[in-house]
């Protein structure tokens, strides 16, 4: 899984490209915490 994947490289800054919103990055920063 991405949560997974994020755990395992120590990720700590999640971006995201054309189209993406602050709804998208607030859903997957609560899904990642």
């Amino acid at each position: 899984t991405v949560a997974s994947w994020v755990a395992d490289h120590g990720v700590q800054i999640v971006g995201g490209c054309c189209g993406l919103g602050p709804d998208h990055i607030r859903a997957n920063k609560e899904r990642l915490n």
